[in-house]
């Protein structure tokens, strides 16, 4: 229990054990318990306790009381200074000793002394080892709802001792029993009921303690039924003269009523009431993101500490951004230049830098066509002279590459984890607790994400009907979370449905594919990816490899295999493609690399990003018929640095067409290919790929070139 108010009728009574001469072997084991949760706790506990002592036992027991409290604040200066550990038993052991020796001048039964003494210990035990370990544990021994139920018996042993015409012990019992059904709806109150029952019965001689097991059943119920049952019942009770007293039942009708006012204040369950997990957890987060960052910061200080520190790669990276930069930028040919030699630009810049294959006719051709050639070969020759690029072996090179590819992923990885923003561990709990109170039969609940804007949460409910249920606990749950969800069945067993809760999806998407290889191939140079995440998240890419046949094919599907890898990190999108980029670009020596076209669609926010490294024109054909482009300006996958991603916020039967180039960019009159896109605009995609394909095979093509096509049709969900 967390909540203030059970805090200080806990606090209230549980010292009055000290009635059962038992000192405060009881009452402490509570205290240090809810001071490992929280010191701010002792501003409830040790007030509600002082007030419960001079109420029912005067000032008999005030000055072991008032230095219990002066070691208490004490012990809370040393938990401050020192970490959990088991001092903690030891100093138990004291208080408990002084406390006894005040309150009962010496050892008058030093065995009965010495059991307590242990039940106090193994008490305490057990809360300590159900607060910290019982996550790791994974047993059902270390259960907290056991915790509760242990603390509550106390609490009524406190009561049970005094009578002002009912009593108190069993108007705690009736208390307890309202709230442990509410709270916990399991075996576990069936078993309070008859440990109580037991107990008072028994051992006090209270037969009142027959209705507890009733009050427990009540409970079990939603809605407003166990208040109506409840008073129905004590009304029945007092009518039919069973000779129980009418001021009995009426002060259980008055209980009833008391708690429901209340019951959103004290009712939590004890997945909502183990706050100190959450701390946990969090402090878990951040220090295993703080190791992560520092493994990262020892990489790279080994990399510039290492004797070739001005690496292969490093220095061909900078003379390529040097060139770009000083020619390139300010180029009014840029875009088109970067779309049209995507496949050539890298080599060439490359060959110049080094001096080499100069006189190759594609690398003449390509600078007959270039804007600033001049300015190009002068910038190339200018850093070939600066710079030595012979000074680093092959094998040093890429150990270099290596290491500083792996730190910047990880500092990329562990900043990305640690800047999203969860959603409140408490509405979670919540959402469980008010589910079971509406009545819904629970049989399994699990928190596969919790972050605001990506939350997944997995339901089976027994007996749930998703066709005409669905609805309305949709309704309910956007109350509680305060925030739209969509609930989407992921399958039926049992009589169990097992539903996922995720934030609610605004577009649907409709897609279709086709690729066909280039003449005289058998095998097609283009690969695609078509994903739909679970996180609200639907990613398609095409990927172009370097050449044609079975090494483009190769280097096109281990660029999409990894790309399939990184987005189930469940990071964002730009930062997967930062850290792919990273370890593509490792590979420079090898002389191979890809083009990416990768669109993600976000079905929660409408919203989606184009990502385009060295890949083709991506058309967005919208309901009206106008037409819409995203161009590319980047080199291919690995060479150029930065991602950039274009945003765009889709609306209702957009279509999204994007292509390897051998469909689109490979036709010479494209306008007429607009025509025709917009004559079969409206039909379903797979049938607009298999159109578009065939139509290009019938048009005067630039080259014979491998063709993938993907179409998209974006629907309101």
């Amino acid at each position: 229990m967390h909540k203030k108010i059970n805090l200080i009728i806990v606090g209230f009574f549980s010292v009055l054990t000290v009635l059962l001469d038992v000192g405060f072997m009881l009452y402490l084991p509570i205290v240090f318990y809810y001071l490992l949760k929280d010191y701010k706790n002792i501003y409830y506990l040790v007030p509600s306790g002082l007030i419960g002592l001079l109420l029912f036992t005067g000032t008999s027991y005030l000055i072991s009381f008032g230095i219990l409290v002066i070691l208490l604040l004490f012990v809370l200066w040393i938990m401050n200074k020192l970490t959990k550990g088991y001092y903690m038993y030891i100093i138990l052991g004291l208080l408990n000793l002084i406390t006894y020796i005040i309150i009962y001048q010496g050892f008058p039964d030093f065995a009965k002394y010495l059991i307590l003494l242990v039940v106090s210990l193994l008490l305490y035990i057990y809360f300590e080892k159900n607060l910290f370990d019982a996550l790791k544990l994974n047993s059902v021994l270390y259960n907290q709802t056991i915790s509760e139920i242990l603390i509550i018996l106390i609490t009524i042993l406190g009561g049970l001792k005094i009578t002002v015409g009912i009593n108190l012990g069993f108007l705690l019992a009736v208390f307890f029993a309202m709230y442990a059904s509410s709270s916990w709806k399991n075996i576990y109150s069936l078993i309070y009921a008859l440990i109580v029952l037991i107990i008072g019965v028994l051992f006090f001689d209270i037969q009142e303690m027959l209705f507890i097991p009733f009050i427990v059943s009540f409970y079990f119920l939603p809605f407003v039924y166990p208040i109506l049952i409840v008073n129905v019942f004590s009304l029945l009770v007092i009518l039919l003269n069973t000779g129980y007293k009418d001021e009995l039942m009426l002060t259980i009708m008055g209980i009833s009523l008391l708690f429901e006012l209340l019951r959103n204040l004290i009712v939590t369950s004890y997945q909502n009431d183990n706050i100190i997990r959450e701390g946990i957890y969090t402090q878990i987060v951040e220090n295993v993101s703080k190791e992560v960052l520092s493994f990262a910061e020892m990489l790279n200080k080994f990399v510039r500490n290492f004797k070739n520190s001005k690496e292969y790669t490093n220095k061909m990276s900078e003379s390529l951004k040097m060139i770009i930069q000083r020619n390139c930028n300010a180029c009014p040919k840029r875009k088109e230049c970067f779309s049209k030699n995507r496949n050539v630009i890298y080599p060439h810049f490359k060959s110049l830098i080094l001096q080499k294959d100069l006189y190759s006719g594609e690398l003449r051709d390509f600078l007959n066509e270039c804007y600033h050639a001049k300015g190009v070969c002068s910038t190339a020759k200018n850093l070939n002279y600066r710079i030595d690029f012979s000074d680093v072996s092959p094998s040093n090179n890429a150990l270099v590459a290596q290491l500083t590819g792996v730190s910047n992923a990880i500092r990329k990885y562990a900043v990305d984890m640690i800047s999203k923003e969860e959603i409140s561990y408490e509405k979670i709990a919540n959402l469980k607790q008010k589910l079971l109170n509406y009545g819904y039969e629970i049989t399994y609940f699990e928190v596969k994400r919790s972050f605001l804007k990506d939350f997944l949460i997995v339901i089976g409910i027994k007996n749930f009907n998703v066709k005409t249920e669905t609805i309305e606990l949709k309704e309910l749950i956007d109350k509680i979370l305060k925030v739209p969800v969509s609930i989407v069945q992921e399958s039926i067993a049992d009589n169990i449905s097992f539903i996922q809760i995720i934030p609610e999806l605004k577009v649907d998407i409709i897609y279709g594919y086709g690729s066909l290889s280039s003449e005289g191939n058998h095998i097609c140079g283009d690969n695609y990816l078509i994903k739909n995440l679970n996180n609200g998240k639907f990613v398609t890419a095409i990927s172009d490899g370097m050449g044609k046949g079975f090494d483009a094919f190769q280097e096109s599907n281990n660029m999409l295999n990894i790309i399939n890898d990184v987005v189930e990190l469940n990071l964002d999108s730009t930062t997967s493609l930062e850290i792919l980029n990273t370890f593509y670009a490792l590979q420079e020596y090898l002389e191979k690399y890809a083009t990416l076209d990768l669109v993600e669609i976000n079905r929660y926010t409408k919203e989606a990003k184009f990502y385009k490294m060295g890949a083709t024109t991506t058309y967005i054909i919208k309901k009206s018929g106008k037409i819409e482009r995203i161009t590319n300006q980047n080199l291919p996958f690995g060479i150029d640095e930065n991602i950039e991603n274009y945003q765009y916020y889709l609306e209702d039967d957009d279509l999204i067409l994007m292509s390897s180039d051998g469909v689109f960019e490979n036709i010479i009159e494209d306008k007429s290919l607009e025509q025709f896109i917009l004559k079969i605009k409206n039909e379903v995609p797979q049938k607009i790929v298999y159109e578009i394909l065939n139509y290009t095979l019938k048009q005067k093509l630039k080259t014979k070139d491998d063709m993938t096509l993907i179409a998209l049709r974006i629907k309101n969900a």
